[in-house]
């Protein structure tokens, strides 16, 4: 239960950032992600939207989903919130968010960091690969 979050908040700060395709975006992209006053901002942000979702009735989810299986409507109260629905460990959840989060995100700066140290040989590794592509190419053309 704890991962959940912590994943869905990564994915969630990480989502904007540009693809990483340049020495200089990963930096970036380390420095944002290492940076103690991001870390804040996401965390309090990324709690905050995660307590408003939480407090989100089910009625119009189970309405939507009722259209494509119909004995959903049987199967979840929709005069609960999707806190409610989660079970009693959801409460914990944005408090988990907010404490846990600059945490991930300094290990993704870390991560961001080696991927950058490794490019040089991640591109070695791909121009390796096409020419051996090629080559074997050739010699099944002759």
């Amino acid at each position: 239960m704890r991962i959940l979050p912590i994943a869905a908040a990564a994915l969630a700060v990480s989502a904007p950032l540009p693809a990483l395709a340049q020495d200089s975006e990963l930096s970036d992209a380390a420095a944002t992600l290492s940076d103690p006053a991001t870390q804040q901002m996401a965390a309090v942000t990324l709690s905050a939207l995660l307590e408003a979702l939480l407090d989100m009735p089910t009625a119009p989810l189970v309405d939507a989903m009722a259209n494509i299986d119909p004995d959903i409507a049987d199967a979840v109260d929709d005069a609960e919130t999707l806190g409610q629905l989660a079970g009693p460990d959801a409460a914990d959840m944005p408090a988990m968010v907010r404490e846990e989060l600059p945490q991930a995100m300094t290990m993704m700066g870390g991560m961001a960091t080696g991927l950058e140290a490794m490019l040089p040989a991640l591109k070695e590794m791909a121009e390796q690969f096409e020419r051996s592509v090629e080559d074997v190419r050739s010699s099944s053309s002759r």
